[in-house]
């Protein structure tokens, strides 16, 4: 799980207990006539107070819904390839994988020009400079596309890298 939805689900959790405290409060609130004449009091000498409640609970609300959207904006199937016939859309699979590539390549003419699957493993042929190629380079290349494959894809198996000079 990713640092920001581990933060984004503590919030939701202490405005959950917060909500629950507040519900409790009103739940006790008839058990103890003495407060509610004090409460009642307390809210009629400061009447701006309600203002200030609200500002708060429409950004709390404001918060909230975007900590759902950025949440769960990103989902996506997991698919186990079997024997039987399964469509997987392998454009899907270059978008990502180029996306990710151009991301970090910034200034590198790295094109992928497809992505096979064939008996249940990806192969990605890509198109690359002949003169940016070294043994440092092609290492770091497949492991960022192996970390792409993880990240935006859930794959964790092994794949083929083909590699066309240009």
């Amino acid at each position: 799980m990713r640092a920001v939805n581990v933060l984004i689900s503590a919030f939701h959790l202490i405005v959950t207990i917060f909500v629950f405290l507040v519900g409790l409060f009103f739940f006790i609130l008839p058990h103890a006539p003495s407060f509610i004449d004090y409460f009642i009091a307390f809210i009629s000498s400061r009447a701006d107070l309600f203002i200030v409640i609200s500002v708060f609970f429409f950004s709390l609300s404001l918060i909230l819904f975007l900590g759902f959207y950025t949440l769960y904006k990103n989902q996506y199937f997991k698919m186990q390839i079997s024997n039987k016939l399964t469509f997987v859309d392998t454009e899907l699979i270059k978008e990502y994988l180029q996306k990710y590539l151009n991301e970090n390549y910034i200034g590198e003419k790295i094109y992928l020009s497809k992505v096979v699957i064939s008996n249940k493993n990806i192969e990605i042929i890509a198109s690359l400079k002949k003169e940016k190629i070294n043994e440092e380079f092609l290492e770091d290349f497949s492991k960022k596309i192996k970390a792409a494959l993880k990240e935006e894809l859930d794959y964790l198996k092994d794949f083929y890298l083909n590699i066309n000079f240009c």
